[in-house]
């Protein structure tokens, strides 16, 4: 007979209702301890991490480092400033009452108790915190103090124009256009200095216009005909171009751009009080572009419907064999209207439909880049094209088809981008 080998097993025993309350009563105080504990310690990293906080802002990157804020006043405005690098470190300290972002590896800065300076990346003070005023341009720096009027100086620290002038307006390759109390002038290079005031004749009624500049040592001169004809002086007073053109551009890639009209139109702004004519403006009809160079040879005669400025030897132009077309038009919309507007508002009105309506007209126009002999180079099937920048122009098809083309008209970037900045980014 085999023997069985049983095990015992006592009863399942059965758990009463205190038996179960009390095992939940256990448990909820474990998981009260958890979350206490958890609560310390997120609360701990928060306190760490508001105590550690170098900044309270960064602001965009430029030239490698971003201004950071620190001491809230408002959304862009702080206590004290400073820069970090792209890994998020403070390589300037935060000290400055006022700073601008970096500018070609300068920026500009101001401390508490004192006035503007100029330091460089690595913090280091190029320009002594003494002005009163800090403009950094791309290729010069104005300066101002207190007690004397305004100045430039190159990015080495050489003094170009002393702190003199009441205002500087613009200064590019070697020449400086600037105001005084006894008009508007140049300096050129060899720091000669030439005031022509405003309203005083040049030739006879010939004027320098004081809202515009000397650009490479040229400017823009006018007769006082309705509409005045323009033409361009140089630094000098000179005249580089007979005022004979309804408009005339400066200099853009030693070529200037003029415009001969057939006729125009009158514009008239009222002012907002008691609607009396307080400026004119005149619009072109049936108008041909052309071009000058700077010894003032017409080097290509007017002849395009429409033309851009030159940019890297070419410039983009419209021809049309319909010589009379806005004239027709102007005659069949606009005829017989009177055009008063309020002031400022112009573009809205009268003289902004009639703009709208010539660029509409050029469209059906055929469109080439030409080069500086006015030969045509590229045939621009395209709703828009933009000038020649390192090589290539950004170009339009539709609505939002933006490419890019080369210098032989190929489009090395397709017409498939819905923004100008996306196209240009597919170059490298």
């Amino acid at each position: 007979m085999k023997k069985l080998n049983v095990k015992w097993r006592p009863e399942t025993t059965v758990k009463t209702g205190q038996d179960l309350q009390s095992r939940n009563k256990s448990r909820r105080k474990l998981k009260n301890n958890f979350d206490m504990k958890q609560l310390f310690l997120l609360t701990s990293l928060f306190i760490c991490l508001v105590g550690c906080k170098k900044y309270d802002k960064v602001f965009e990157y430029h030239d490698g480092l971003a201004r950071v804020g620190k001491g809230y006043i408002t959304s862009i405005d702080f206590e004290k400033y400073g820069f970090i690098d792209q890994s998020g470190e403070v390589v300037i300290d935060i000290k400055y009452d006022i700073a601008h972002d970096f500018q070609g590896g300068l920026a500009v800065v101001k401390e508490e108790n004192s006035d503007y300076g100029i330091i460089d990346k690595t913090g280091n003070t190029v320009l002594p915190l003494e002005y009163s005023a800090i403009e950094i341009k791309r290729d010069y720096i104005v300066l101002k103090k207190r007690d004397s009027g305004y100045g430039i100086m190159d990015k080495s620290g050489k003094v170009i124009c002393p702190l003199k002038y009441d205002e500087i307006i613009f200064s590019k390759e070697g020449y400086t256009t600037f105001r005084q109390s006894n008009g508007y002038g140049v300096i050129s290079p060899d720091e000669t200095e030439k005031i022509l005031p405003e309203g005083v004749s040049i030739g006879k009624d010939l004027f320098y216009n004081k809202d515009s500049v000397f650009i490479n040592g040229y400017n823009i001169i006018h007769t006082n005909d309705k509409p005045p004809l323009q033409g361009m002086i140089d630094y000098k007073g000179n005249i580089i171009i007979e005022p004979m053109y309804f408009s005339v551009d400066n200099f853009s890639d030693d070529y200037a751009r003029v415009e001969f009209c057939l006729s125009f139109v009158q514009f008239s702004e009222t002012d907002k009080n008691n609607k009396t004519k307080s400026r004119t403006h005149y619009a072109s009809i049936d108008a041909f572009f052309g071009y000058y160079n700077k010894e003032g040879k017409p080097v290509i005669r007017p002849q395009f419907s429409a033309a851009s400025r030159f940019s890297e030897g070419h410039a983009l132009v419209s021809i049309t064999s319909d010589f009379t077309r806005d004239a027709r038009y102007w005659n069949q919309h606009f005829e017989g209207k009177v055009f008063e507007y309020e002031e400022g508002e112009y573009l809205r009105s009268g003289m902004g439909q009639w703009i709208s309506a010539q660029a509409s007209l050029r469209r059906s126009d055929s469109k080439y880049f030409i080069n500086k002999k006015g030969e045509k180079v590229i045939k621009v099937n395209y709703e828009w094209a933009d000038d020649f920048r390192q090589g290539y122009a950004a170009v339009k098809k539709l609505y939002r088809q933006y490419g890019i083309i080369d210098k032989t008209g190929r489009e090395v970037v397709p017409c498939i981008y819905e923004t100008l900045e996306e196209a240009r980014q597919q170059i490298k």
